[in-house]
């Protein structure tokens, strides 16, 4: 038989094949499988390796008719050839083990279709350059398992691979290379390699600076994945340069005013307070005051998010001594939370007892006893907690500052009696 004729005949049952799955129909199906078999491997080796992927496509395309015996052989005989191929690409020892695993899956033996493709994850890591856009849609497909059970080794190659492929493609879309490049980097970073993730997404941002589609928007996606990466590895510097370019690429734009604006806003005030930058309290104040004005446009000055950004503001003021100006949002905040709809118990808790604190501190008892009292309600309607136990010690070190000695008393007992549980279900 002549490779003209080789070519011709496998196309022709491709043909039939995807036929007969169009028609759900698989009359003759059977015929085609065992013509297929039947042609000499050596044939097909010195035929162009499209040859005995038509041969693998067919198999797919017969999937359904259940003949798992012979479209197993076929796909076998395929990887066999293809393996050995001269010409073969990335794509000739994918596909034909991609389509083996789909008939390990159909036919209920899932060990042995995870076995298969963590070996094609294995062979994978291996390749260098960019894959086709035929392995870049296979590896696609695994993703999904991968995603459920956060296995960052897999996802990582997977996802290196993805980005590789919509960088080398010209008609990839922005989206798709900043949502993969944004993956890769995750799974990086999840899998132990924050360092690694951070130079990949630096990389990623020069080559994405050529694309006229790297709009605000995807540089903030791309931004708020390094910040991720430098808070989780409790880089403070790092992350504080991210969220000010962040900020300053937000404030230079339409999305000035956006949710995602105030996000940043907010997040960078509270890491200018966490690492305690005197220098930029002023500033702080001035984003936390940005931040709220874009919640009451888009939430309402009645929301738990607007109460909250008061509450901040609060504790800039604070912070900078001016204690009374702090202490009137503060009430301002407490006033909201008491009435919008959307409040956190436990956020609005944590709120109360702070500023309990600072009523400690400034020798006033009564008024921390009332705060602390108000959180211990609050928290109290999540039963016995961590979270309550440290309500009733806060509230007994108040009546104790008081010298209440007998309700503090009691109220410590109760918090060691919380804890104690609470360590024994742990246990």
């Amino acid at each position: 038989m002549s490779l003209a004729v080789l070519a011709q005949r496998t196309r022709e049952s491709l043909r039939n094949a995807n036929a007969m799955a169009r028609a759900e129909s698989f009359k003759g199906a059977e015929e085609i499988l065992a013509e297929l078999l039947a042609i000499d491997e050596a044939a097909l080796l010195d035929a162009d390796p499209a040859v005995t992927i038509d041969m693998v496509d067919a198999a797919g395309a017969l999937m359904p008719s259940r003949l798992w015996e012979p479209l197993e052989a076929l796909l076998r005989k395929s990887m066999r050839v293809l393996d050995r191929h001269a010409a073969r690409r990335p794509l000739h020892h994918f596909v034909p083990r991609n389509n083996l695993a789909v008939l390990y899956e159909s036919k209920g033996l899932r060990s042995k279709a995870s076995t298969l493709i963590g070996e094609m994850i294995a062979d994978a890591e291996r390749l260098e350059g960019p894959v086709d856009d035929v392995t870049a849609t296979i590896f696609s497909t695994f993703l999904m398992a991968y995603e459920r059970a956060e296995h960052w080794p897999a996802l990582r190659i997977l996802y290196r691979h993805l980005s590789l492929n919509a960088f080398a493609s010209p008609e990839a879309k922005t989206a798709t290379r900043v949502v993969f490049t944004v993956r890769y980097c995750h799974a990086l970073d999840r899998g132990g390699n924050p360092d690694a993730a951070l130079e990949a997404a630096t990389r990623a941002a020069a080559l994405l600076e050529k694309d006229p589609g790297f709009t605000v928007h995807w540089r903030l996606q791309l931004l708020e994945q390094m910040i991720d990466t430098a808070r989780r590895k409790r880089d403070w510097d790092r992350a504080q340069t991210l969220y000010e370019q962040a900020r300053d690429l937000l404030e230079g734009s339409e999305l000035k005013d956006s949710e995602d604006a105030q996000t940043v806003y907010h997040n960078l005030a509270a890491l200018y307070m966490y690492t305690k930058k005197r220098e930029r309290y002023e500033e702080a104040e001035r984003l936390l005051r940005r931040a709220r004005d874009i919640v009451n446009r888009l939430k309402g000055a009645g929301s738990a998010d607007y109460a909250a950004e008061t509450y901040q503001i609060g504790t800039v003021l604070e912070s900078q001594g001016e204690v009374e100006r702090a202490l009137a949002l503060y009430r301002e905040a407490f006033a909201l939370y008491e009435r919008a709809p959307d409040t956190d118990p436990k956020e609005f808790a944590t709120c109360l007892s702070s500023v309990a604190f600072t009523y400690l501190k400034r020798g006033d008892a009564a008024q921390a006893i009332t705060l602390f009292r108000r959180a211990l309600d609050l928290l109290a309607a999540d039963g016995e907690s961590p979270a309550l136990a440290e309500a009733f010690s806060n509230l007994s070190t108040a009546h104790f500052a008081k010298l209440d000695f007998k309700p503090a008393i009691e109220l410590y007992e109760r918090a060691i009696e919380l804890r104690s549980g609470s360590a024994r279900t742990t246990a």
